[in-house]
């Protein structure tokens, strides 16, 4: 609406110069023209400023009647503009002061704001959640190829000690990998307790060819509950390993056999018996 009414204003205004003789005319020019132009038929020019006389009182009252409309035109616009404006004002006084419309305008920015910086946290939470989701089943697709892989190795060992100590129709004891932190390690065809420590040497033996362990140490319990005949080759199998090494505690050599006890006093390195003590106070004694 205030731009059609500027567009009124200017033509009222081009209107009002017209009207008033802003414009030039000839006949205001003629008297200078003949001083000029002495010879310079000036009746001929007076009829032609008649004609533009004529023509311009024509042309007068028709920008008049342009004019009267241009300001009614202008009155109407003004009038519209006006009553908008109380419209305007009669709309903010019913619905509060522009300070309160500005206040509640902030306000819900804020909120907007902080529902965007929320809904781009909850974005970034599930892209993270997702790709945590996919690191985690690449590890767990890692872990169970490298648990496989170990069990496959250990219980290889464990078949080969088995069969060299027990012979090819005796059931190994197995490795089994659950998780990083759960395992399992059975005789599950043969839950003896002979057996078992079998087993338990057998991986002991394992994890000492497959790993960079340099050593381990054995006490002569596990071998009380060992088959005599199985001892005699675990103790070849322990002869036979070379560059780690393989401590352990055996008593009653001669219960094995001349050969198993010639192995071992081969290897021997300390010999104890009752009267002859590692320390010199006998930790027996009570006094």
């Amino acid at each position: 609406m205030s731009g059609a009414r500027a567009d009124i204003l200017n033509k009222i205004r081009r209107l009002q110069r017209d009207i008033s003789g802003i414009t030039p005319r000839l006949a205001a020019n003629i008297a200078l023209i003949a001083d000029f132009f002495p010879t310079v038929d000036v009746q001929r020019l007076e009829q032609v400023e008649a004609f533009h006389q004529k023509i311009g009182r024509i042309v007068k009252k028709e920008l008049k009647d342009e004019l009267a409309v241009a300001l009614a035109e202008e009155d109407a616009a003004a009038n519209e503009i006006a009553a908008i404006d109380v419209e305007i004002q009669a709309d903010l006084q019913s619905k509060g002061l522009p300070e309160d419309i500005f206040k509640r305008v902030f306000d819900l920015k804020e909120i907007t704001d902080r529902a965007v910086d929320e809904n781009r946290s909850f974005d970034l939470k599930v892209e993270l959640d997702e790709t945590i989701k996919l690191s985690n089943e690449r590890l767990e697709s890692i872990y169970v190829r490298i648990f496989l892989d170990i069990e496959r190795q250990v219980n290889q060992k464990l078949n080969a000690f088995t069969n060299v100590v027990y012979g090819p129709f005796r059931a190994s004891s197995e490795l089994r990998i659950k998780s990083p932190s759960s395992y399992k390690f059975t005789s599950p065809a043969d839950t003896g307790t002979g057996k078992s420590y079998a087993g338990l040497i057998g991986f002991d033996l394992a994890m000492l060819s497959l790993t960079k362990l340099p050593l381990f140490l054995h006490d002569s319990i596990i071998y009380k509950n060992i088959e005599v005949p199985a001892i005699r080759r675990i103790l070849r199998i322990l002869a036979a390993v070379k560059s780690k090494q393989i401590f352990l505690s055996f008593d009653e050599a001669k219960k094995f056999g001349p050969e198993a006890e010639l192995l071992l006093k081969r290897f021997t390195v300390l010999k104890l018996a009752h009267n002859d003590l590692l320390y010199t106070k006998d930790w027996r004694d009570q006094k």
